[in-house]
């Protein structure tokens, strides 16, 4: 009897600690998640898959035992793909959070422990500690023999690829002996997942393609050929397959284009055509794919991939252009340069939460619902969603375009006829690199070619210069880049505005400091550089290069904000904040800019404009002021974000009287999309606000390009980080040259000329000057406030006086 009672109590204890749930239900939630899940992975969108494993890991914690083996399976998973965008301190924690579990008992989860130990070498991989992931991955291979279950499952293949693909530089037997090990599993009765068997032949296929030093042999046209049947079944299935499977076609037709084109010595017009057409449909078939990227992460990895096919195609139209002198063959390449750097701003924007200024909410929310919806379902009815979604964009086209245009345009741009768009008398010179070789590309109204500059190390010149504190060195320098970067197309430059679109590192020069000749001071640079020769500005794009821009007559002239970060703001800051551990520290050491608050104190009560000072030049008023000004002045610090660009900021004051916003003083890039910033001109004298702070593959976004977005046709910037008294004296002097009526890009030039003629000797180094740089618009500002206006306002009448009075007296004496 005390024995019954005592089984009782125990059963009773055991349904108190797990108290019955309705199996059924969560069963179906857990399969949705992973029916949806496969879905996701497949297309390449990790960061949404990661999500609904992690969805899947709280419905089970809720429900199972923490030792239980689909919980400890999940946090494989999870440690797995968070490696794989590169996450790998939460790999770290969910890997030993299961192996505290499997300590107690080793044997029972021996394929867990298996999963775990690929999960370790997947870590060690992102970190790039090879011999350790390598170690990780052979204890995984050996001991996944043992499982039959695991051995043929797709999961299992997908770690065998990823094994395959990680010895690819280190031991190309390796590589070559687990993909074929992966294809021949996927051939098993057993085995039904076509993504990974095509997945499969891709990896053959290119180990092949590189054995023969890309050269398609009889193996891998043998794989290309099963391959793109197998891509035909899949893409049968639905609009979404047909997305997963293009990536891997795509790759097809570019080793294929380069074994024909390498294995011709001399390829004719019409082969090189033929080849750039097909690169080109690769290309294009981005444009869907695309669609499905959410994270940073995953438009990154996108992107590296598709730099191949640019590239290449770059180079077929490059050398279509030097066999026919083809002007279509120069625009073509041009295209396709602009496009790519186009579309990664714009990737990488979709992966950020942006309200844009100029699309209302409701259409807004109707691109989100559509979004969240597109792709998520796996039945039929997502067909229905496409369609949807395609006449959702069509509408967006017609009534929003620019916004369609910078979020869902075509892959490929046509540049039109950049010859009507550049204003007259300039000339336009776009630097791009096909690989790794330097181009220039000179327009103007009488000129139209491409030239390949002579190679150089540009990466270590560059750097030398910027380190360098000998000066005999640096205008030495300063000659060597002019011989690399101008001299080879100098006579083609007959004019005197020139507009400049950098590329890549090319984006931290300041193109006027080279020298035509080698100086011995830092006195004779003016007479003999660039900036005495030519007026220079410089833009992002050459899609943003236009003549005729309509003007707005903007009501206001001038705001300026200049937080000074005086002792007086920062100590009231300090006092504020009762919690130690939300004091921004960095504020504290901000250095403080006398002169630039005394600068947009004087400007702003010479136009009669509004200006906000120390602790009024707050994030919040400059969004509340800033828009539909002819000048928006912002004098501050910046910080550039080297690995995400559009995390870069501008720091404002801390509002000191809100505590629930006390520290949101920081004004991100890509916050200032959601905002109409409307201008004649931005000018931003922060360190380093107009430096792209490029990153190969990873998108190329500043602050002047949101800027420009939000709606300021042109940006005063600094390319590093500027004295902030000899800026400040340039600023005044630019604006003293605006009010004449010049052009900004002369008003800038004669600036800085004028401060070389007043600047002592000590600051006459470039670093001091030659940093600001105008970018987009050159056209004069007409400013209604103008002291020259008003005087003209008062002198006109008496002028006009004078000469009725004169008349009046001579008709008397008549």
């Amino acid at each position: 009897m005390k024995q019954h009672i005592f089984i009782f109590v125990l059963l009773a204890q055991i349904l108190c600690a797990y108290p019955q749930k309705d199996t059924v239900q969560f069963q179906k939630k857990i399969d949705s998640i992973e029916s949806i899940h496969q879905h996701i992975y497949e297309l390449g969108d990790y960061k949404t898959s990661l999500n609904l494993h992690e969805k899947a890991y709280k419905i089970e914690s809720a429900y199972l035992p923490k030792n239980h083996p689909n919980i400890l399976r999940r946090l494989a998973v999870l440690a797995i793909e968070n490696a794989q965008i590169q996450n790998t301190l939460a790999a770290r924690g969910y890997i030993e959070k299961a192996l505290q579990h499997i300590a107690k008992n080793p044997r029972k989860y021996d394929s867990i422990y298996c999963t775990l130990k690929f999960a370790n070498g997947r870590v060690f991989q992102a970190e790039k500690k090879n011999e350790l992931a390598a170690k990780e991955y052979d204890f995984y291979l050996k001991n996944s023999k043992k499982n039959q279950n695991l051995k043929f499952s797709a999961l299992h293949n997908d770690h065998l690829l990823t094994i395959a693909y990680f010895y690819r530089l280190l031991n190309f037997d390796k590589w070559g002996y687990y993909a074929k090990m992966a294809y021949s599993n996927c051939k098993k009765p057993k085995f039904n997942n076509d993504l990974i068997k095509l997945k499969s032949l891709m990896h053959l296929a290119f180990y092949h393609f590189v054995f023969n030093q890309y050269e398609i042999d009889g193996e891998s046209l043998r794989y290309i050929k099963l391959a793109k049947a197998l891509s035909k079944k899949i893409t049968k299935k639905s609009p979404a397959d047909a997305i997963k499977a293009a990536r891997y076609n795509r790759q097809f037709i570019l080793w294929q284009v380069i074994a024909e084109y390498t294995d011709n010595k001399d390829p004719s017009v019409d082969s090189l055509a033929n080849w750039a057409q097909e690169t080109r449909k690769a290309i294009e078939s981005l444009v869907e794919e695309k669609k499905i990227l959410k994270s940073s992460k995953d438009v990154s990895i996108n992107f590296i991939g598709a730099v191949d096919y640019f590239d290449f195609s770059k180079k077929l139209y490059w050398q279509h252009y030097r066999k026919t002198n083809s002007a279509k063959s120069i625009d073509t390449l041009l295209s396709l340069h602009e496009s790519f750097l186009y579309n990664k701003i714009r990737n990488r924007l979709n992966t950020k939460k942006i309200d844009f200024n100029d699309i209302p909410t409701q259409v807004s929310e109707r691109e989100n619902h559509l979004l969240q919806n597109l792709f998520l379902k796996p039945e039929p009815s997502t067909n229905y969603s496409i369609k949807d979604w395609n006449g959702f964009l069509d509408t967006l086209k017609v009534n929003y375009p620019k916004y369609h245009g910078l979020k869902y345009g075509k892959v490929i741009q046509s540049i039109g006829d950049i010859q009507k768009k550049i204003p007259q008398q300039t000339t336009l010179i776009r630097y791009f690199y096909i690989y790794n070789r330097l181009h220039a590309f000179i327009c103007s109204a009488d000129e139209k070619s491409v030239v390949q500059l002579p190679y150089i190390d540009l990466g270590l010149y560059l750097d030398k210069y910027s380190k360098s504190t000998d000066i005999d060195t640096k205008l030495t320098l300063l000659h060597i880049l002019y011989e690399k970067l101008w001299q080879p197309f100098a006579e083609k430059v007959q004019t005197n505005d020139v507009i400049i679109v950098p590329d890549q590192n090319l984006f931290n020069l300041s193109f006027e400091l080279l020298t035509s000749k080698k100086v011995d001071s830092y006195e004779k640079i003016a007479n003999h550089s660039l900036m005495a020769k030519h007026t220079i500005s410089y833009n992002y794009s050459i899609y943003l290069v236009e003549e005729d821009k309509k003007i707005v007559d903007f009501k206001n002239d001038f705001i300026a904000y200049a937080p000074e970060f005086s002792k007086k703001m920062k100590r009231d800051y300090h006092l504020t904040i009762t919690d130690s551990l939300q004091l921004d520290k960095s504020y504290l050491t901000l250095l403080q800019q006398p002169f630039s608050t005394r600068l947009v104190s004087d400007i702003g009560k010479r136009y009669s404009g509004d200006f906000f000072l120390n602790e009024k030049a707050s994030k919040q008023v400059f969004f509340e002021t800033a828009k539909e000004h002819k000048i928006i002045h912002i004098s501050t610090h910046a910080e550039a974000n080297n690995e995400t660009p559009e995390l870069s900021r501008l720091v404002f004051a801390k509002n000191v009287t809100n505590p629930l916003i006390i520290n949101n003083n920081h004004l991100y890039t890509f916050e200032i999309y959601n905002y109409n910033l409307s201008s004649e001109l931005a000018i931003l004298t922060a360190c380093e606000t107009g430096k792209p702070t490029f990153q190969p593959g990873e998108g190329m976004i500043s602050l002047a390009h949101a800027f420009n977005y939000a709606g300021s046709k042109s940006i005063l910037t600094s390319l590093w980080e500027i004295d902030e008294q000899s800026s400040t004296q340039i600023v005044g002097f630019f604006y003293d040259f605006l009010e004449e009526g010049l052009p900004k890009d002369e008003a800038l030039k004669r600036a800085k000329f004028k401060y070389l003629d007043t600047a002592p000797k000590e600051a006459l180094a470039p670093e001091y000057w030659a940093g600001l740089v105008l970018m987009g618009d050159t056209a004069p500002i007409l400013m209604s406030n103008s002291p020259s206006i008003w005087k003209w306002y008062v002198l006109l009448p008496i002028l006009i006086l004078i000469v009725y009075v004169f008349k009046r007296f001579k008709a008397k004496i008549l």
